[in-house]
């Protein structure tokens, strides 16, 4: 059984048109980030991976340990949407967000469709000390997979070297669903101008 899933058309047309006109109006709130996962440094442990090209990007926090953008409450249902549709239902204990955020990332100068940014933990896994669920939801279509690592928090930390174990394209309306010990990590687009997913870090119960 493979221990990620990818669902498809998770909402009704006009609800994902709705978050899509939402997140690309002029006046969406986007906070500029010089790395939208570790420092430019930190890529130089990893000389064994050298795919790995961080980059600058933007973020919107809808949810962050109880406090709440003015636009959670509208993103809120996506989150239910994803949990109802995964196969993983069953083991989902509770829906309870710790983190909620917006990603935005434009393509970057030399960046190759095998490149792809830091393969990391979410945050939830690494306060809390046990293991969470990710749901990530793709708000627009784009290139610039998610690359899955065989590699989780069980292998050290972080592991000395990462092995693929899938790419997920960046498909809209689409959501991956997994646990948060596995490394994972996002990639620039090569030919769009802009890759938008949603990226739920919730706690197991």
């Amino acid at each position: 059984m493979k221990d990620f899933d990818v669902i498809e058309n998770v909402l009704p047309q006009r609800y994902w048109a709705e978050i899509m006109g939402l997140v690309t109006h002029k006046e969406f709130p986007w906070n500029f980030f010089e790395d939208l996962t570790f420092r430019t440094a930190d890529t130089a442990v990893f000389k064994q991976n050298p795919e790995i090209m961080n980059s600058c990007g933007f973020s919107h926090l809808f949810f962050d340990e109880g406090r709440q953008s003015p636009y959670w409450q509208f993103i809120k249902p996506l989150m239910f949407s994803i949990a109802e549709k995964t196969k993983f239902r069953n083991e989902l204990r509770s829906v309870q967000p710790f983190r909620v955020k917006a990603n935005l990332q434009t393509q970057v100068n030399s960046s190759t469709v095998d490149n792809y940014n830091m393969p990391h933990i979410d945050p939830a896994h690494i306060k809390n000390g046990k293991t969470n669920w990710i749901f990530l939801y793709y708000v627009s279509d784009s290139d610039g997979d998610t690359f899955l690592f065989n590699e989780t928090t069980t292998d050290g930390f972080p592991p000395e070297k990462f092995t693929l174990k899938k790419r997920v394209p960046h498909k809209a309306n689409s959501a991956l669903v997994f646990k948060d010990n596995m490394y994972h990590a996002s990639s620039n687009p090569v030919k769009d101008r802009k890759r938008i997913n949603i990226n739920f870090n919730l706690l197991n119960g």
